[in-house]
């Protein structure tokens, strides 16, 4: 490629002798591969532009063009920048900032009159205790009503706490609540060793309670009709709810015969047939008695009966002697108390072995029951006794008495088996 004059020079100078690679070896622009024409008007469009080409002019007209939407005019950009503010050390002068409405709260008033004597200016605003509503300023004079405007805030569902409106406040009190300091001894029951206990049992259907011990209890069955009876106010309804007369109230005697208010025991004294058996000591073997005197004396044949009505059926004695003309005599007597009745043979009657039947008798001023005698010869007397006697209360007591007489070795021999026997009706 062909290079000017100067251009060669300058880049020889650069690069070394090969003219051709000056491009490529240095930092120069694709203006260098330009030539420059002789004189300043000469200059085709494959050469640069010498400088004192006569077409270089600062007055020379721009060819006729137009400029869209995105540039501005001189006019333009001078109308513009006229209504800019200034920057004064970097800050807008304070005549150059326009008039802005900045609001401020006036305050809480107690009802209208108080809000309408505030001073504000556009836009401030107070809140009304009256009502709890905002009101702004909304027009030229806070002081006409028609000037300021309630802010509406949407309706709420809620329209009271605790029955209370407006500012609430609510105490421990209010929602039945506790104080902070408090304890539960009015509203609990305190922690006790037997609720503990009883919590422990497993309960079910007809099951009693009942204490074991201290704090401890266990499960017992209670059945319908033990229920029944515990639920009856007094002892007549129990007795009813038990089915028991009259005579479950009585009581038995401690002792002895039953009083008229008293039941009568199977003991009682006054009883029939059945009633207890009373029998003397009898004679083991044949027993000889021997003297001279003339005293009754009281044999080892002895009853002690009670209040009642006593048989003397199967008693008997028997004795014999074997003197000649002795006067020996036997009888009974009541040697403790006394008796109220006999039947028509007193107590019975004596019957004389190889003789006849003596009845006895009783005499109630002495006691005694007496009846027949034998004063000679060797005999035997049997006593077979089959009458009653009546005993009143305090009993009494009957003993077989035998008078040996005045004679001297006066013998008489009990037998064995001889006893006094009664028997309680």
């Amino acid at each position: 490629m062909g290079l000017g004059p100067s251009s060669t020079r300058i880049i020889a100078a650069a690069v070394g002798t090969d003219p051709e690679q000056a491009p490529a070896n240095s930092t120069l622009g694709t203006v260098v591969t330009y030539d420059v024409p002789l004189s300043g008007d000469d200059a085709a469009s494959d050469q640069v532009v010498r400088g004192d080409d006569s077409r270089l002019s600062d007055s020379r007209n721009p060819t006729s063009h137009t400029h869209d939407d995105r540039y501005f005019t001189e006019s333009e950009v001078a109308s513009a920048l006229a209504t800019k503010a200034d920057l004064v050390g970097g800050v807008i002068p304070t005549a150059q900032i326009p008039a802005i409405a900045i609001t401020a709260f006036l305050g809480t008033v107690a009802n209208q009159s108080a809000m309408l004597a505030l001073s504000g200016q556009y836009g401030d605003w107070c809140i009304r205790s009256d009502t709890g509503a905002t009101w702004v300023i909304t027009g030229s004079d806070p002081t006409v009503l028609g000037n300021w405007t309630a802010l509406g805030y949407p309706a709420s569902p809620v329209t009271s706490v605790n029955g209370q409106t407006g500012a609430v406040t609510l105490g421990y009190s209010d929602v039945g609540a506790a104080a902070s300091g408090h304890d539960h001894s009015g509203v609990y029951q305190p922690l006790d060793a037997t609720l503990t206990a009883l919590a422990s049992l497993s309960t079910s259907a007809d099951q009693l309670i009942y204490a074991t011990g201290a704090n401890a209890f266990a499960m017992s069955a209670l059945t319908a009709a033990a229920r029944g009876l515990l639920d009856d106010a007094d002892n007549t309804a129990m007795r009813t709810t038990l089915g028991l007369g009259t005579a479950a109230t009585l009581n038995a005697p401690a002792s002895g015969n039953a009083s008229s208010t008293e039941v009568v025991l199977g003991s009682d004294t006054r009883l029939g047939g059945g009633g207890a058996t009373v029998v003397s000591s009898a004679v083991s073997s044949n027993t000889n008695i021997t003297g001279t005197s003339a005293a009754w004396v009281d044999s080892t044949l002895s009853v002690a009966l009670t209040e009642g009505t006593w048989d003397f059926d199967g008693s008997k004695f028997n004795w014999f002697w074997g003197a000649t003309g002795k006067n020996t005599q036997n009888r009974l007597k009541v040697t403790a108390g006394s008796i109220t009745k006999t039947d028509g043979r007193v107590v019975g009657e004596c019957r004389i072995v190889g003789g006849t039947s003596t009845q006895m008798t009783y005499t109630a001023a002495t006691g005694v029951i007496s009846g027949g005698s034998q004063s000679s010869g060797t005999n035997s007397v049997v006593f077979l006794m089959d009458g009653f006697v009546v005993v009143p209360s305090g009993g009494c007591t009957i003993t077989l008495q035998y008078l040996t007489g005045p004679g001297s070795g006066e013998t008489v021999v009990f037998e064995q088996g001889s006893c006094l026997k009664a028997t309680k009706r």
